[in-house]
C-alpha cells in the first residue's frame, strides 16, 4: 500500500525540512515509499536518510528522542545502527505547518546490501544472532518511556482500535481475533517474570542491511516498543515468514540467537498466538491509515486469521 512516486516528486515538504538542517550541498531524491516516505539526500558531510510520516501521525511526538536514546545505546553496545541528525536549532524533528501536520526526521545512511526474497538460510540465523544482542544491549525498564509503543495493547500504536470499520463480511473474524489477542498478551504479561525493555519490534529482513564484512546491522528503529523479548522474536519471525508457522526458519532462528542469549518462555503456542496479536495491530493499523489497496490486504490477512 505505498504512494506513488509523483505525489512525492511534487512534495514541497521534504525539501523545506531539508533546508532546516546544516548540510552543505544536500541533493534529495526519493528513495523508497511504504508507510512513510523515504529521501535519499547526499550532502558533503556525507549520506542520510530523511523520514517523512505520512499525515496520520501514529506514534508519540517524542518517538524521535526515544528513538536516538535507543540507537545512542546500541551503538555503545558495539553494534551498528543510524544517528538521529538534530536540525540547525537542535532539534529532531520537523514538523509540517497546517492541519495533520507531517514529520520529518533525519538519520545517517546505514551502507549495506538488501538481501534479497526469501532471506537465506544462513541469514536467519544471523539475524537471530542480531535479535539477542539487542536485547542483551538494552536493560529492562519498569515503566515504559516516553514516546515509545506499548506493546501490551494488540493495537499497539497510538491510534484507537478501528476494527469494527472493517468490511462486514472481516468483521466476526476480527471481533474475535482481537478478543483472544487481549487474552494472550494479558496472560502473557500477567505471567511473565521478565521486566519489559524496550525492543526494535520490527526487526524483519526489510529492516536491516549486510554491511561489507560486518554482519546485520539494524536499521528503520520507528518503531520501538515497551514489551517483552518473545513477541519481539514473534514480530521477527513473521516477517521472515510472512506470518507462515515454519519450524524450520524458527529452529535457524532460534539458533543464532541462542548463541547470545537464553531463549524466552516462547513454544509453539505462543508463538502462533503472537503471529494473530501482528496481524491485529497491523490490520487495524491499515483501517487506520486507508491506503491503496486495502481490500486485497484485508482479504488476505481475514482469511489467514480464520486458520
Amino acid at each position: 500500500m505505498a504512494r506513488s512516486d509523483t505525489a512525492r516528486t511534487l512534495d514541497r515538504f521534504p525539501r523545506a525540512a531539508l533546508a532546516r538542517y546544516a548540510l552543505t550541498q544536500p541533493e534529495l531524491r526519493p528513495f523508497a515509499s511504504s508507510f512513510n516516505d523515504i529521501y535519499r539526500v547526499s550532502a558533503v558531510e556525507g549520506e542520510f536518510v530523511l523520514r517523512v510520516s505520512p499525515r496520520q501521525c501514529v506514534h508519540s511526538a517524542h518517538a524521535a528522542q526515544a528513538e536516538q536514546a535507543w540507537t545512542d545505546r546500541i551503538r555503545s553496545a558495539g553494534l551498528s545502527a543510524p544517528t538521529v541528525v538534530g536540525t540547525r536549532d537542535g532539534g529532531l524533528v520537523v514538523t509540517e505547518d497546517g492541519p495533520a501536520a507531517r514529520r520529518a526526521v533525519m538519520l545517517t545512511w546505514i551502507a549495506g546490501k538488501v538481501l534479497e526474497q526469501p532471506f537465506p538460510a544462513d541469514r536467519i540465523t544471523s539475524l537471530g544472532e542480531l535479535s539477542a544482542r539487542l536485547h542483551q544491549a538494552t536493560p529492562p525498564s519498569s515503566t515504559r518511556p516516553a514516546g515509545v509503543l506499548d506493546a501490551s495493547s494488540p493495537t499497539l500504536f497510538a491510534v484507537p482500535d478501528v476494527l469494527e470499520s472493517a468490511p462486514p463480511g472481516h468483521r466476526e473474524i476480527l471481533r474475535q481475533r482481537s478478543k483472544q489477542a487481549r487474552e494472550w498478551l494479558h496472560e502473557l504479561w500477567s505471567s511473565e517474570e521478565e521486566v519489559p525493555r524496550v525492543l526494535h519490534f520490527d526487526l524483519t529482513p526489510k529492516n536491516v542491511v549486510e554491511m561489507d564484512g560486518e554482519g546485520l546491522a539494524v536499521i528503520d528503529c520507528e518503531d520501538l516498543a515497551w514489551g517483552h523479548r518473545a513477541q519481539d522474536i514473534a514480530n521477527t519471525i513473521y516477517g521472515i515468514t510472512h506470518g507462515e508457522f515454519d519450524a524450520h526458519a524458527i529452529t535457524m532462528f532460534r539458533t543464532g540467537y541462542e548463541r547470545h542469549a537464553a531463549w524466552p518462555d516462547l513454544d509453539d503456542e505462543r508463538l502462533r498466538q503472537l503471529f494473530i496479536v501482528r496481524r491485529i495491530g497491523m490490520v487495524n493499523l491499515s483501517l487506520t491509515l486507508r491506503r491503496p489497496g486495502l481490500a486485497e490486504y484485508l482479504d488476505r490477512h481475514a482469511a489467514a486469521l480464520t486458520q
